[in-house]
């Protein structure tokens, strides 16, 4: 405090008024708010919009969601698309209700509920079908094309008999309505069998080009012999005919050369066995065997 004179008298000065200072203040943070309240409105009604907009765009999504369910709900139950004609074509050994069983199909189906993947998937599950295309003709037609696995021969596995492909791969069991004779492929236990019967493609091209009237459909079983040939019995002909595998193509042609020589002597129902190995071929007739 401090005494200011005036007029003779000492009058007291006060260092400041505490009203005055903070009816300052409050007019200094007015300004201020009045000052940055012109960012702070355009900032809150922007806010404002871009909330209005996500809300506005997850409401139009769900009304296009529902309206799609609804929509394929529809289509799916609808008689329009209720299937009225299968078609089903390549077939052979199946009977057209066995690949319509496997496909999962029926009459009466929607078809635009039919998932052709599972299909496929169910068409393939059947071991008689190597490859199978499907294709939804709308509104009301399906058509399934199935190509299928070829038996060449008869396979022993785990005590029963099995159609075996051109590379002796099992396919099916052998039944009485599926029926149809074809070459044995004896396998034994000490023999790499697979190996063996994977050369059955070659073998039977060999000998078809040999002109050779014994083919391997004409045998009545093969197998892998202990010195390294596929043997082939032809039980008609009462002849075992053996060929040496490491040299397949050649002992193939040797062979034919002795059996076309023995058909022009007259010789060849005297024969038990041709072998063909090592560039060599033996004779073995029913009396004696000669090379």
């Amino acid at each position: 405090m401090q005494l200011a004179k005036q007029g003779g008298m000492v009058r007291r000065k006060k260092a400041g008024n505490r009203y005055s200072v903070r009816k300052d203040r409050a007019g200094a943070a007015v300004k201020a708010i009045a000052a940055g309240g012109r960012g702070l409105l355009p900032a809150f009604l922007k806010t404002m919009t871009i909330g209005g907009s996500v809300v506005l765009a997850v409401v139009f999504f769900l009304v296009v969601s529902c309206g799609l369910l609804i929509g394929y709900r529809y289509l799916t139950h609808h008689e329009y698309f209720a299937l009225k004609k299968l078609e089903v074509s390549g077939n052979k050994r199946l009977a057209n209700v066995e690949v319509l069983s496997a496909a999962g199909v029926a009459l009466g189906q929607n078809t635009l509920e039919l998932n052709m993947r599972d299909v496929e998937s169910g068409l393939l599950a059947n071991p008689w079908v190597e490859r199978a295309m499907v294709k939804r003709v709308l509104p009301s037609t399906f058509r399934i094309t199935i190509f299928e696995r070829t038996p060449r021969y008869w396979r022993r596995k785990n005590d029963e008999l099995y159609y075996a492909d051109a590379q002796g791969r099992t396919i099916a069991p052998v039944t009485a309505n599926q029926f149809s004779s074809m070459p044995l492929l004896e396998e034994q236990a000490d023999m790499n069998d697979g190996a063996v019967f994977s050369r059955l493609p070659e073998l039977t091209s060999l000998l078809a080009d040999a002109g050779l009237p014994l083919t391997v459909q004409h045998a009545s079983w093969i197998r892998a012999s202990q010195a390294g040939e596929i043997e082939l019995r032809f039980d008609d002909a009462g002849l075992t005919m053996g060929l040496g595998t490491d040299d397949l193509d050649g002992n193939v042609q040797r062979l034919s050369l002795v059996y076309q020589d023995l058909v022009r002597r007259g010789e060849l129902n005297r024969v038990k066995a041709l072998r063909a190995h090592g560039r060599r071929v033996w004779v073995q007739t029913h009396g004696s065997a000669a090379g």
